[in-house]
């Protein structure tokens, strides 16, 4: 039986944009299966979208792998997102997740453990 948490909706990042926004900040972090970036929303934004919400973007590059492998580290990256974000996630930001070569050969609890540590980094900046 699933956790009530892992049940829970993540507000998504759809548009390339959004993707573009967060990729020109400072904020990120790199860690071997993943790379983190972050970026706050503006005051136009949190009123389009609503205060106090984070949105999660998830994107890997065809450098991982074929369509088969790619959405199979974006389904681990998901998953993980929607365990962790209801305790670390950060009001007011978006948050694109980008899957790593390494993404494939590592364990769930690891990809886990990364994306805990990117969080808790990128909420202390």
């Amino acid at each position: 039986m699933a956790r009530k948490n892992e049940n829970q909706l993540l507000s998504t990042i759809k548009k390339r944009v959004d993707f573009l926004k967060a990729s020109k900040t400072r904020c990120k972090y790199v860690a071997p299966s993943l790379i983190v970036q972050s970026r706050e929303h503006t005051s136009d934004e949190i009123k389009i979208i609503g205060s106090l919400s984070s949105r999660v973007g998830f994107t890997v590059s065809k450098k991982v792998g074929n369509s088969v492998v790619r959405n199979r580290v974006k389904r681990r990256l998901r998953a993980a997102a929607r365990s962790l974000m209801p305790k670390y996630s950060m009001p007011n930001h978006d948050i694109v997740i980008i899957g790593r070569k390494k993404a494939v050969e590592k364990t769930f609890t690891e990809i886990s453990i990364d994306l805990k540590k990117a969080l808790l980094k990128l909420s202390h900046q």
